[in-house]
């Protein structure tokens, strides 16, 4: 097996992963955790705290799964109205037929890498597409 090429790195260190570094680097503790903070700034990807324990599961695996390729194979034409209820809620996306299958294709396949399950993922898209049309009929706009 290869050596991975990507990591998770948490934006705050456990005392002893602060002590392995120091260890390691010959570095003191502040400088350590204030290089973790800048490198997780420079180079992370922004998350909200409560979903921090999701970012492990986010990753691709090496293999593609049946519920991965039906992610990634929906078609534009099945995700049309699905744009325009998100563009309703708030949402930018741009009305392109590209840029709408995009979209629901990367909300679809994180639903599945957070599921492991396409019916799970093309149901929750559903639903929160669902949920945008209908806070835009009352006039409820919401912008992520």
């Amino acid at each position: 097996m290869s050596a991975p090429t990507h990591y998770v790195l948490p934006s705050k260190l456990t005392d002893a992963q602060v002590m392995r570094f120091c260890a390691e680097w010959n570095m003191h503790a502040p400088d350590v955790r204030r290089f973790a903070e800048t490198l997780c700034r420079v180079a992370g990807t922004p998350t909200n705290e409560e979903k921090a324990d999701d970012t492990a599961r986010l990753i691709l695996p090496d293999e593609m799964t049946p519920d991965i390729e039906k992610a990634l194979g929906i078609i534009c034409y099945n995700v049309i109205e699905y744009a325009r209820a998100f563009r309703a809620g708030g949402e930018t996306i741009r009305g392109k037929a590209e840029a709408e299958q995009a979209n629901i294709v990367f909300k679809v396949l994180k639903g599945v890498l957070r599921t492991g399950s396409f019916d799970q993922a093309w149901r929750d898209m559903h639903r929160a597409a669902y949920e945008a049309q209908a806070r835009a009929a009352r006039g409820v706009v919401v912008t992520p």
